[in-house]
């Protein structure tokens, strides 16, 4: 009997042993043949949320708004997606005087600037490529900022100086306004100014911070973001910064080109983008104490001057003594990019 239980022992240690075996081998099959279905990806979400789920969604409008600065076609390829804009234009711009004065109206909306009389620097004031203005005025020695389209003569940008800001920010935590009230100010703000959001906004904040322009007081920050296809259009963008106090908007910037349509079919997988990254740093430059600390997808400004660039890459963001990231064609993964602390 002992014997036989013995036996019967003996079989199952082996059938276990056997099971455990081909377990073991089918996992090693399978990260040699599927490596990638077990490496842990760095990618990062999209930031904020879509604008149609928020207060804004009033402001969503399928045509592009004029304040918007040129685009291109998006064009597609086998190894590559890509815009590309000329900006050296020859339709006709407003000249620098209407610009300027367009400036100065812009700017007499606010409260404080009642008792303030602004004087445009035509030495400094220019006409940049994209095309828009870029403006500066005084008041006495104060300096504040515009940004004017050179083609529709909408305002893209301002920024005051901050010693008119301090009466209209300045507070006591008791009389800080809530979100949902500066939500509210903002909304009515760029619906004033005729101001509208593509379909493919998203929204971050409010959140309050601490800003240089007010000498590190703190305000509060709305960003929105440009994401289709869940690829990030790099340098599209509205910031706004408002009044912890009164709401009121203390600096204001819209940058954003019309790009409605991204395609995705053929991107590589982010493990094999972050892969490509590893590789590169440690063959090609040598780097051996690295961490990939994120990954996202963006249509990204390769190239800015005298044609602007746009291509669908990968961004790995790394954590480098030398290096912060390393930009990769999404479709090829071509290394296109590689940038160093304090360079680019």
């Amino acid at each position: 009997m002992g014997q036989r239980m013995l036996r019967i022992s003996t079989k199952r240690v082996a059938v276990v042993g056997i099971l455990v075996l081909i377990l073991v081998s089918s996992t090693m099959l399978l990260l040699y043949v599927f490596p990638t279905f077990y490496e842990k990806s760095h990618e990062k979400p999209l930031p904020g949320v879509p604008v149609q789920n928020t207060t804004f969604a009033g402001l969503v409008s399928d045509t592009a708004d004029s304040v918007f600065l040129l685009a291109g076609p998006v064009v597609s390829t086998n190894n590559s997606v890509k815009m590309t804009i000329v900006e050296k234009i020859n339709q006709p711009v407003i000249s620098q005087e209407e610009a300027e004065q367009i400036g100065i109206d812009y700017f007499s909306q606010f409260p404080y600037m009642s008792n303030v009389t602004l004087e445009p620097d035509p030495f400094w004031n220019e006409l940049r490529d994209n095309p828009y203005y870029s403006l500066r005025y005084f008041v006495g020695q104060y300096e504040f900022y515009a940004g004017v389209n050179a083609i529709t003569g909408r305002v893209i940008a301002i920024s005051p100086h901050w010693s008119v800001l301090m009466q209209y920010n300045t507070s006591t935590d008791s009389s800080i306004l809530s979100l949902e009230a500066i939500e509210g100010k903002a909304y009515n703000y760029l619906e004033r100014n005729n101001y509208s959001l593509s379909s493919n906004a998203r929204v971050e904040g409010p959140t309050l911070e601490q800003d240089t322009i007010l000498h590190n007081f703190p305000a509060y920050r709305l960003k929105f973001f440009c994401a289709i296809n869940g690829c990030l259009i790099r340098g599209n963008g509205l910031s706004m910064l408002l009044s912890i106090k009164s709401g009121i908007v203390i600096s204001f910037s819209y940058h954003w080109r019309n790009v409605t349509q991204i395609p995705v079919e053929n991107v590589v997988s982010v493990i094999q983008a972050e892969r490509t990254a590893k590789s590169y740093l440690r063959e090609t430059l040598h780097a051996v104490d690295f961490d990939i600390t994120s990954s996202s997808l963006q249509f990204y400004v390769i190239d800015s001057y005298p044609i602007v660039i746009f291509q669908l890459c990968w961004v790995i963001d790394i954590s480098h003594e030398l290096y912060g990231s390393i930009v990769i064609d999404a479709i090829d993964l071509e290394v296109l990019r590689v940038s160093q602390y304090g360079i680019g």
